[in-house]
């Protein structure tokens, strides 16, 4: 093969390997490529607020006067305001508040479905671009 020849060949096989490296990234959606470094803590924030909001590990039958029963209805209350407060990243935190939100709207025991509403709004608002003053 000529040397002019075995250049271009050569040329054109970097070429099409550094187009095939770039060419996945290309390929993502654009919120792939903004994805924050750091997890989303609204999953494990619903985990505790079920947890709690369940009574999970305390041993059945629970008599009422238990002093665990106020302890976990107070870490229910503190993870549903955790929940409102931090701000979701990415669609499974959206779902974690729509998951909430629904119990606060068909169960009405606690205070928290407008201000988790409010928070959810917010959220979709900064996540669709169109943050509100």
């Amino acid at each position: 093969m000529p040397k002019a020849a075995q250049q271009y060949t050569t040329s054109r096989r970097t070429l099409l390997a550094s187009a095939a490296l770039v060419a996945p990234t290309l390929a993502l959606p654009a919120v792939a490529l903004v994805a924050p470094v750091e997890p989303d803590p609204l999953p494990a924030l619903e985990r505790a607020f079920w947890r709690y909001y369940r009574w999970e590990d305390l041993p059945r039958p629970v008599d009422d006067d238990d002093p665990r029963i106020e302890l976990y209805c107070d870490r229910w209350q503190e993870t549903a305001a955790a929940i409102i407060a931090t701000p979701a990243a990415t669609a499974v935190g959206l779902r974690t508040k729509v998951r909430v939100l629904m119990l606060e709207l068909t169960d009405g025991k606690s205070a928290h479905g407008e201000d988790l509403a409010r928070s959810l709004l917010a959220d979709l608002d900064r996540l669709a671009g169109e943050g509100r003053a």
